[in-house]
């Protein structure tokens, strides 16, 4: 009987797996795919390499700004997909290479329970101590009349087109969707974003939600809020989305449709076996990661939830300590999200409006990148950071910002929430100058109606 095996071989099965060795467990993962998981090998790797690409490329339309003068520049389709796929297969060789020299054992195949104690692969029979569940989201094709058709498209077959298609419609505004949306909006397609909400990116901040709508609109996308996808067909040998608002009916002709929504993925799992309840989200576990069989654990996007490869290695991580008899767990509240898009985006915590939903007193501090000298620099000044905390105790509730790095920006303000840092702390920390991240200690001082920097109203 083995120690522990894990099934599932994405980041947060990663983690798990060596986290479980450095603890003395002898570890087996079963991967039916690629090592990797979706986000080395389908979401987020490739997509950003393939976005740095092109926003490299269009970035040398303002070179002469800098007193830099490109002439000739084009985008080369064929080796920036080849660029992208380089890159995966790198990584994933790394993976395995990481696992091997670590003793873990791995086993290609798709993994069914035969018994709460043992799953079947291959045919073959594998007993186990302890098991964690990584299986992570599988893409799920809408059940809207017309989707069945070929030219509606998953992220993966987004992945390898190495022609841009003349128009695509994107399903959705949430963040993977406006990443994709801008992609293909920097390589030469027409873009028309699809929303069902008020607004994209109805998840996050209004402030920082209205800022990049207004980024994509001046690249030339099209963003239909508070639509419905009624159906889609050919008219003409045309493919025709037909979308229902508040305003009445109507249609947009595109050549792809991209639909990125993802379940958990349980597939194969024969959850019943084990005994293992799950709803419509995904298996249900407490917040150590077990499940209602407590010696299975669940991590990951297969849990619902956020589904994000952060999220997935720090439950891991956790879940392979608890195993070894630790009582970790992590905050979600201080789980960073990192959209890289054109500006970027870095948000952890919640939002103004839904600290206020809870009935929280409140203080707010923005602070505009027009203000930071190193944007000045980088003549990249479009943006905001905007501070949220308690104003009963200081604790900083969140962190959002849009502007340049908000990517790496958004780990110290992750930082700091994860040590329960107040927005007094974040005030006086001491940052380099010029950067970006005084603005993080402006922001706070604006909160707490000090700000040093920004004019008087």
């Amino acid at each position: 009987m083995r120690d522990l095996i894990i099934i599932g071989g994405g980041a947060g099965a990663v983690a798990a797996a060596l986290r479980a060795s450095q603890l003395g467990s002898k570890v087996t993962v079963i991967e039916e795919k690629e090592l990797g998981g979706v986000c080395t090998n389908r979401g987020c790797i490739p997509t950003k390499a393939l976005l740095h690409s092109v926003l490299l490329y269009n970035s040398f339309r303002n070179a002469d700004a800098f007193g830099i003068r490109v002439n000739g520049a084009s985008l080369d389709h064929e080796k920036l997909a080849k660029k992208k796929t380089d890159l995966v297969n790198y990584l994933r060789m790394g993976t395995n290479f990481l696992l091997k020299s670590k003793g873990i054992e791995v086993i290609k195949g798709r993994a069914s329970f035969a018994d709460p104690y043992s799953v079947k692969v291959n045919g073959t029979t594998y007993a186990s101590k302890i098991f964690i569940i990584a299986t992570g989201s599988k893409w799920e094709r809408p059940s809207i009349p017309g989707f069945e058709m070929e030219e509606v498209i998953s992220s993966d077959q987004a992945l390898d087109l190495t022609v841009p298609p003349k128009s695509i419609a994107v399903l959705g505004g949430g963040p993977i969707e406006v990443e994709f949306a801008l992609y293909f909006a920097l390589i030469g397609s027409k873009v028309t974003i699809i929303e069902e909400s008020s607004r994209i990116l109805p998840s996050e901040d209004r402030e920082i939600s209205n800022r990049m709508a207004a980024a994509l609109k001046d690249k030339g996308i099209l963003i239909k809020k508070s639509c419905k996808v009624q159906s889609a067909g050919k008219q003409n040998g045309e493919l025709t989305v037909s979308l229902s608002s508040e305003a009445g009916q109507e249609s947009v002709q595109i050549d792809i449709i991209l639909t990125m929504k993802r379940l958990a993925n349980l597939d194969g799992l024969e959850l019943e076996k084990a005994e293992v309840l799950a709803d419509n989200n995904g298996i249900l576990v407490d917040d150590t990661f077990r499940t209602n069989q407590t010696h299975i654990f669940a991590i990951g996007d297969v849990t619902g939830g956020p589904m994000y490869s952060n999220r997935a290695s720090a439950q891991g991580i956790a879940a392979a300590e608890n195993i070894h008899g630790y009582n970790t767990k992590i905050n979600p509240d201080a789980i960073p999200r990192a959209f890289y898009t054109a500006p970027e985006i870095g948000a952890v915590g919640i939002t103004e409006k839904e600290a206020k939903k809870q009935g929280l007193e409140i203080r707010v501090g923005v602070i505009p990148f027009g203000m930071n000298s190193r944007a000045m620099i980088l003549m990249d000044i479009n943006g905001i950071i905007k501070l949220i905390s308690d104003a009963k105790n200081g604790r900083i509730l969140g962190v959002h910002i849009i502007g340049p790095n908000a990517t790496e920006l958004i780990g110290q303000a992750a930082l700091a929430m994860h040590l329960k840092a107040t927005d007094e702390d974040l005030s006086r920390a001491i940052f380099p100058h010029p950067s970006l991240s005084e603005s993080l200690t402006e922001a706070a001082r604006e909160a707490l109606g000090r700000s040093l920097y920004m004019p008087s109203r």
